[in-house]
């Protein structure tokens, strides 16, 4: 849209066969078509403030989303941590326990061992 700048322009011209002389000629531009010339560049200047607001719009509203989607699955792994450790913690006591009881039978294995030895002393003594 390479328009004519507003104001008068000087238009020259030059001479030829039939125009021996050089005349100079002041051409007023059309007001008609500067307006609508005028209107157009601000309808265009108006679309791409839009679209640049609307990108920018999108992009915050990406950028909230990613937001939100980092802190819940900050949220989930910081749960599932605790989780974990209460998983860990509840089988340490499981196996805890476990050797306490597997100790006891040891114990218990071994006071019936010894039972039954001097039961064996007993009956073999008393019949001897």
């Amino acid at each position: 849209q390479g328009s004519a700048p507003p104001g008068p322009n000087f238009r020259l011209l030059v001479p030829g066969p039939h125009q021996p002389s050089i005349n100079a000629e002041i051409v007023m531009p059309d007001p008609i078509q500067q307006t609508q010339e005028g209107k157009n560049a601000a309808e265009q200047a108006k679309q791409a403030y839009i679209d640049i607001t609307n990108h920018d719009e999108q992009i915050m509203n990406s950028a909230q989303k990613s937001q939100a989607a980092l802190a819940e699955s900050t949220n989930a792994l910081r749960s599932a941590e605790e989780e974990a450790a209460k998983a860990k913690t509840s089988f340490n006591a499981m196996v805890e326990a476990a050797e306490r009881e597997a100790h006891e039978a040891e114990i218990q294995k071994q006071h019936g061992d010894k039972m039954r030895e001097q039961t064996l002393q007993k009956v073999q003594g008393g019949k001897a």
